[in-house]
C-alpha cells in the first residue's frame, strides 16, 4: 500500500473527528456556587411597647466555592481515557496497513557523519563516482519518542535526490522495531538542510580536519 506523508495525516485526523464525535458530551464537572442567602423577617420591640417589624438578614454562610463534582469528574475521566485507548487503536491499525509512504527528507534522522559513515560518507562516494545499484524505497524505522524515522538503508539514494533537487522520497517504513542496533544520532550530528550547498560545506571542512 502506498499513500503519501499528506494523505495519512488527513486520515488520521478523519479518523480522529470521528472518534471525536462518539465522546460528545462531557459533563460539566465544576458545581456552581450558591446564590445570596435569604432574608428573614423578625420582630422587634419598639419605644412605648409597640411592636414593629424590620428586616434582619442572616448570618452569611460561608462563601461557597465551586468544586469538583466527583461523579462528573470519574465519568469524563473515563471518556478521556477510553478517547485515548480508541485513537491509540487507529493509529496502530493505520500504520500495520501502511508499509510504504512519502516522507518529507525534514522528517528523516540522518547522521551527518564523515568521511567514513554517514551521509558524508555517501556523499564522497557519489563525488567519486561510486553510485547506488540500488532500487526501491528507502528503509527507515519509526522513532515514537521523536515522531521521526531513523533511515537505516539508503544513504546513497538520498545523495542522489537531493542532487535532483527533490525534498521528500518514497520509504519503507518499519513501524515497530525503533532504533534496534542502529545509532541514532544527537540533535548536533544529524544532517538538518537537506541541501547539496551543505554537502559540499561540510566536505570541505571534513578534508581540513583531517589534514
Amino acid at each position: 500500500m502506498k499513500i503519501t506523508q499528506s494523505q495519512l495525516k488527513q486520515i488520521i485526523k478523519e479518523e480522529y473527528q470521528k472518534v471525536l464525535t462518539e465522546f460528545e458530551g462531557f459533563e460539566n464537572t465544576r458545581v456552581p456556587a450558591g446564590g445570596a442567602p435569604a432574608q428573614k423577617k423578625e420582630p422587634e420591640p419598639a419605644a412605648g411597647g409597640f411592636s414593629q417589624t424590620r428586616i434582619v438578614p442572616e448570618k452569611e454562610p460561608a462563601a461557597e466555592k465551586g468544586g469538583p463534582n466527583p461523579e462528573a469528574l470519574k465519568a469524563a475521566t473515563t471518556k478521556a481515557a477510553a478517547l485515548t485507548a480508541k485513537l491509540g487503536q487507529i493509529l496502530q491499525a493505520i500504520q500495520g496497513s501502511l508499509k510504504e509512504a512519502r516522507i518529507d527528507f525534514s522528517d528523516l534522522i540522518i547522521q551527518t557523519g564523515d568521511l567514513n559513515e554517514g551521509i558524508l560518507a555517501a556523499y564522497n562516494d557519489v563525488c567519486e563516482g561510486v553510485r547506488s545499484k540500488t532500487s526501491g524505497p528507502i528503509k527507515v524505522n519509526w522513532i515514537q519518542e521523536e515522531q521521526k524515522y531513523l533511515v537505516v538503508d539508503g544513504l546513497h539514494r538520498i545523495v542522489e535526490f537531493i542532487e535532483k533537487g527533490m525534498s521528500s522520497c518514497m520509504c519503507e517504513i518499519n513501524w515497530t522495531i525503533g532504533q534496534d542496533k542502529w545509532k541514532l544520532p544527537s540533535k548536533n550530528e544529524r544532517f538538518k538542510n537537506f541541501s547539496l550547498k551543505e554537502l559540499k560545506t561540510l566536505k570541505t571542512l571534513r578534508m581540513r580536519y583531517r589534514k
